[in-house]
C-alpha cells in the first residue's frame, strides 16, 4: 500500500490524462518506460499502474464517452490523484476475452443510483483505489 501511496503522491496516475484536461499527456511509450522502471523495484504496483492506464486511457479516448465523463475522470486522476481500479472480468472470461463479448453482469437504474447484479472474477488494484470502472450490461438489453 505504501507504493501505491507513493505513486499517488508523485502524480503518476495523471500521466495519461491529456494536457487540455490538466494531465501530463505522456503517451504510451513513456508510460511503458515508467512502468518498466517501477517493476524493477516492485512488480505489483507496476502492474496496477498498467491496469489504471487500461481504464483511464480508453475512457479518455473513446469518442462515445461524454465530455463530462472524461472531465470527471480527469479530475479524479489529476486533481485528486486517484487511481482507478478495473473490474472487467467475469467467471466465464479471462485475459483478453474479458474485454469482449456480452456481459453477464447487469445494471439497473434505481432511485438512489444504480443496482449492479452479477459476478466479477478479478479486480485489479481494488484495495488501493476508491474508484472503480466496471463493464456491465443494462438489464433492458
Amino acid at each position: 500500500m505504501e507504493n501505491y501511496a507513493a505513486l499517488q503522491r508523485e502524480g503518476f496516475y495523471e500521466l495519461n490524462a491529456r494536457k487540455n484536461r490538466g494531465g501530463a499527456s505522456f503517451g504510451l511509450l513513456p508510460w511503458s518506460l515508467a512502468s518498466e522502471e517501477l517493476a524493477q523495484g516492485c512488480a505489483a504496483p507496476a502492474l496496477a499502474f498498467n491496469m489504471h492506464l487500461s481504464i483511464v486511457g480508453p475512457l479518455m479516448e473513446i469518442p462515445e464517452v461524454p465530455q463530462a465523463t472524461k472531465q470527471y475522470i480527469a479530475d479524479l486522476v489529476v486533481k485528486q490523484r486517484k487511481p482507478i481500479a478495473g473490474n472487467f472480468s467475469e467467471p466465464q472470461t479471462s485475459g483478453l476475452a474479458a474485454s469482449h463479448g456480452v456481459r453477464s453482469t447487469r445494471v439497473r437504474h434505481v432511485e438512489e443510483g444504480y443496482r449492479v447484479n452479477g459476478k466479477k472474477s478479478f479486480a485489479s488494484m481494488i484495495e488501493a483505489s476508491d474508484d472503480r470502472a466496471m463493464l456491465v450490461r443494462p438489464e433492458e438489453f
